[in-house]
């Protein structure tokens, strides 16, 4: 999914901020806005962390931990990875004509109509679920939290001020799905790693360790080692299982420029093209009235895929008369599956 990588990008421009304030070399501002223009336009879920780390960058050099600092050179440098930031964001919007197809950018979102009956609009037992894997890693972020305020890790604001962030937008955020859950996660192991940093130091970076002072750190582990077994992860999501269509996909790549897929990951692994007006056959986008029918049958008139693969939305697609017509006059099916769920399609 497009959320990790966006992500990863969101993550390496917090990294080139540190590395700044190791050796203050001004490209690493300027790489850091860049890395952070190329998650947004990745997937703009990471919007709220540029208030987050343009208020980071006034906190260099201050006297107390969570002080903000407006000398010149912080003003400066926030400055510049703000501009960096939006230049290329604007550059790359510009190159990829994006700002001429905002439909999907944006419409897509707020036309998307409400259905209260899915579990994921229930916010805080929906929460609840996602974190429940997690009771040990979120103990030690605690214990993190209370390192941070007790030695004054200046830097380990950013991450509990993600993690509060994160919370408050997810708690009124609807519907909520499995794959928002590396908001919370990334916060939540970042604060854990001074956890883990404070439980090391407390026995074994003191000169003079006598049993009054392990009693705290010991009764943390026992704690920690409890919750690790009480907490076996229950994971949601999964990539795809079906071999027998994956293979149907592998037996016909040779023949294949275009693959129509409504599961991408399917193309992903075989290494074959997808129209790109189905690259992202969400389930917003279906429902919102972006991507129609009509387009979607223009999508196969124009491309002529020499593969097709329906393995999510294959009743809602089927459902369409004009779009079954289409496949059957001009494709052969190979595959399908017990329930008819997926099914796999060459051309003739």
């Amino acid at each position: 999914m497009i959320g990790l990588p966006s992500l990863s990008l969101a993550m390496l421009s917090i990294y080139l901020l540190h590395l700044y304030q190791q050796n203050y070399r001004k490209f690493y501002i300027i790489f850091s806005g860049i890395s952070l223009a190329l998650s947004l336009q990745t997937k703009l879920f990471t919007i709220f962390l540029v208030p987050l780390i343009f208020f980071y960058l006034f906190s260099f050099n201050s006297k107390t931990i969570a002080s903000i600092n407006f000398s010149k050179q912080n003003i400066v440098n926030a400055a510049l990875w703000l501009a960096s930031l939006g230049l290329m964001y604007i550059l790359i919007g510009i190159l990829f004509q994006q700002f001429w197809n905002y439909e999907q950018l944006i419409i897509t979102h707020l036309n998307q109509p409400q259905n209260s009956k899915i579990e994921n609009f229930n916010n805080q037992e929906y929460l609840r679920y996602m974190i429940s894997q997690d009771y040990d890693y979120i103990f030690l972020a605690c214990v993190g939290i209370g390192a941070i305020f007790s030695k004054k890790y200046r830097n380990g604001i950013f991450p509990l001020a993600w993690l509060i962030t994160s919370v408050l937008i997810l708690l009124n955020h609807q519907p909520l799905w499995y794959h928002y859950y590396p908001l919370l996660a990334i916060p939540i192991c970042w604060l854990a790693a001074y956890g883990v940093a404070f439980l090391i130091d407390s026995f074994f970076k003191k000169k003079l360790i006598n049993a009054k002072q392990l009693i705290i750190p010991s009764l943390l582990v026992v704690i920690l080692i409890g919750l690790v077994i009480a907490t076996p992860p229950n994971p949601k999501g999964s990539v795809p299982k079906n071999a027998e269509l994956m293979q149907q996909v592998l037996k016909y790549k040779d023949a294949t420029n275009w693959i129509f897929t409504d599961h991408p990951i399917y193309a992903f692994y075989a290494k074959l093209r997808v129209p790109p007006e189905i690259a992202v056959m969400s389930y917003k986008r279906l429902n919102s009235g972006e991507l129609t029918s009509p387009e979607i049958l223009a999508v196969l008139q124009n491309y002529r895929p020499e593969q097709i693969v329906l393995s999510r939305w294959t009743s809602q697609l089927k459902s369409d008369n004009k779009f079954m017509a289409y496949i059957n006059d001009n494709y052969s099916k190979t595959y399908t599956n017990e329930i008819g769920s997926e099914e796999h399609y060459i051309l003739k």
